[in-house]
């Protein structure tokens, strides 16, 4: 089924700083590129259940930022690094002498810890300890392992936030994440990690005071949780509006999803999974449920996606956003990154922690996350040393950029090092191959769009192999 709706989409550019707390108004922005860096736009054959959105400008960015232009920052409650348990950093546009600067183009944040430097991490960082490609910075959170300053599990809370210089009927929001190495969850129970929320903000009040006398509805919220029983995977929780009368909405249970399909044993930092250290894409795509104006009713129809790493993991399009007593003309307006753990996976005396960082965020209106992987990959023999690789493009429920693909191999189907570079059509012969030799290849896909530093390179496909006699 083709959706097509006023979409916005999250993507990090360095044109796209504003100073202070104030919007971003880029809507309109147009960037000239040249023909011979044009994306192509890949179109997916889909299935029955797949929402494709198609882009109305593939090439710009309502709002992005890798960090790398960003201050160093890492606010705190006091300067002279000994802080109450559970005190907290906080400035948005209703705050009165800000102690701390937001960071440029953003609009708040909020910073709470149980402790805090010089001895332990502060929970918010923006520093070149971990940008992505090796180089620039990255917006980093700590996750302090406690039961929070109020007793109930929840601590370590720390969010940046964006205002966005308007409502959208439909925002995707795509941000790539990588975990420290050896991250940790506790032997028993289930635990999560609120990681990424989009929401409608009434422009009034805090950002950061929810449920049902909060400013803050409705709530597509993203969380990373882990469980002995049920394995590691992403947990959507939806709120709705109004929120004093249908916070908890219905319709938001049955919304956990595996992040590798069908293995629910797997742990967390196996290899391919959020917390093994390597970078990976979250992308995210929701839509308002429409009104009926003639009948005064509101339809089921409003749509929540999740990708990773370019597959579609998560997809429903009869979600009630917003219902009787609702505003029609309100939209998704704010992001965050970040937010509470509930992760004590060491005893608090321990005063452990743990990092994930978060780079290259994107707001536009299409998906500018990883191809989808190809498929169908194929390799014949044309004669002793040329081969000849054929693919067909993925498909991920999404119409994704798409800059050309890439070939991997040798003669080890554990260290393919071996790469081609091609254009956006297969198949690919490939010559100068030893006769005799057996050969594995893999298939993927990349961009990078304008408001891109880093590639967007989809999962790479399973090798095929064929003996050139």
């Amino acid at each position: 089924m083709r959706i097509q709706s006023t979409a916005l989409f999250i993507a990090y550019s360095l044109a796209a700083f504003l100073t202070g707390c104030s919007d971003l108004s880029i809507g309109n922005l147009n960037i000239s590129v040249p023909d011979e860096f044009r994306e192509t736009e890949q179109e997916t054959g889909g299935t029955e259940n797949d929402i494709v959105i198609p882009p109305d400008n593939p090439v710009t960015a309502i709002f992005s930022d890798n960090f790398d232009l960003q201050m160093d920052w890492q606010p705190r409650p006091a300067t002279n690094d000994v802080s109450p348990a559970g005190a907290s950093a906080a400035c948005d546009f209703n705050t009165v002498n800000c102690s701390w600067s937001v960071p440029i183009g953003w609009s708040a944040f909020r910073s709470t810890g149980l402790w805090w430097g010089p001895i332990y991490q502060d929970t918010l960082r923006i520093s070149n300890q971990e940008g992505r490609g090796g180089i620039g910075k990255a917006f980093v959170v700590y996750n302090e392992s406690n039961n929070g300053a109020s007793g109930d599990g929840w601590g370590a809370d720390g969010q940046l936030t964006k205002l966005l210089n308007q409502d959208y009927e439909g925002a995707f929001a795509r941000v790539w994440i990588k975990t420290q190495t050896g991250w940790k969850w506790p032997a028993t129970n289930d635990m999560l990690i609120k990681m990424f929320r989009m929401y409608h903000f009434d422009r009034a009040g805090s950002f950061y005071t929810f449920f049902s006398s909060g400013k803050s509805c409705p709530i597509a919220l993203w969380d990373f949780k882990h469980s002995n029983t049920y394995g590691t995977r992403g947990m959507n929780a939806f709120r709705g509006d109004p929120q004093e009368t249908r916070y908890y909405m219905d319709g938001d249970s049955g919304t956990d999803y595996l992040l590798k399909a069908g293995d629910s044993s797997i742990e967390p930092n196996d290899l391919g999974m959020l917390a093994d250290g390597q970078w990976h894409s979250l992308e995210f795509y929701a839509k308002m449920n429409s009104y009926n104006a003639t009948n005064e009713t509101w339809n089921a129809d409003g749509i929540y996606q999740v990708w990773n790493d370019g597959e579609l993991k998560f997809s429903r399009s009869n979600i009630l956003w917003k219902s009787t007593g609702s505003d029609p003309s309100i939209g998704w307006n704010t992001i965050g990154l970040g937010g509470n753990a509930f992760n004590s996976y060491s005893d608090p005396a321990t005063h452990g922690e743990q990092w994930y960082a978060m780079d290259d965020f994107v707001v536009s209106d299409h998906y500018s996350g990883p191809p989808a992987m190809p498929t169908n990959v194929a390799v014949e023999k044309l004669n002793p040393t040329t081969a000849r690789v054929s693919w067909t493009a993925g498909n991920n429920g999404a119409t994704y950029l798409l800059d050309g693909y890439r070939i991997y191999y040798g003669t080890n189907p554990d260290s393919l090092t071996n790469i081609i570079e091609v254009g956006t059509e297969g198949p690919s012969d490939i010559s100068g191959l030893t006769a005799g030799q057996t050969y594995h290849f893999s298939v993927s896909g990349h961009h990078r769009a304008s408001y891109d530093v880093n590639e967007n390179e989809s999962l790479k496909s399973p090798a095929v192999s064929v003996l050139m006699n």
